[in-house]
């Protein structure tokens, strides 16, 4: 039932009905110019209450902002929020990473940790991880030392005491990163860490520490 209002009056049209004044009538030629008038004007108001359902739809999905939570253990003091719209290939495929940030950790408020804020069915999940910063650095370390590494020479290739658990399946780790989709993020965050950590370096004069 199609429920439509002209000068004042209520209109019922039944779906069967409309369609019949779609499909089934004659010509405009041949029918009534007052009939047809008004089933132009049911046209007009179908059309109009098809659009308003789709705005109303598009407004109650439209997101809110989804901050890194403040009543956890973890205390963020930076967050980058709403991460789920720039998780790298994840984007758009329902990651349930909702925000990064750097603060104090968990296991101790006098340290920095790094996390990363999971939320899958609308509470924050405890497989969200928590690193300390060196591990996190070492972790980018152990990737690219991957890619440079040949896996049938002994030599080292960063600090680190890599070992090889599974030759047979080493190699995916570089085909990963050669998969144009995957390379195209990869890429945009290492030439974003190699900046800073030049302008880093500058700054600090080339400090080393461990």
């Amino acid at each position: 039932m199609i429920l439509v209002q002209k000068k004042g009056e209520t209109l019922a049209v039944t779906s069967v009905g409309f369609l019949v004044a779609l499909k089934g009538f004659p010509t405009t030629s041949n029918l009534n110019k007052k009939f047809h008038g008004f089933f132009m004007f049911v046209i007009e108001e179908r059309k109009r209450f098809i659009t308003d359902r789709k705005n109303d739809y598009y407004k109650q999905k439209k997101r809110t902002i989804m901050e890194s939570p403040k009543h956890l253990k973890h205390h963020p003091i930076v967050s980058v929020n709403d991460y789920d719209q720039i998780d790298g290939q994840y984007y758009n495929q329902d990651t349930d990473v909702r925000a990064l940030s750097i603060g104090e950790a968990t296991w101790d408020n006098e340290h920095i940790s790094l996390k990363v804020w999971r939320r899958p069915n609308e509470r924050w999940s405890r497989q969200s991880e928590e690193l300390p910063i060196h591990r996190c650095l070492d972790l980018s370390i152990l990737f690219l030392a991957c890619l440079k590494k040949d896996k049938n020479l002994p030599y080292p290739t960063c600090s680190l005491p890599l070992t090889i658990d599974d030759k047979i399946k080493f190699d995916t780790i570089r085909s990963f990163y050669e998969n144009a989709s995957n390379k195209k993020h990869i890429d945009a965050r290492l030439n974003e860490l190699r900046n800073l950590l030049n302008e880093w370096f500058e700054r600090e004069g080339g400090n080393n520490g461990k």
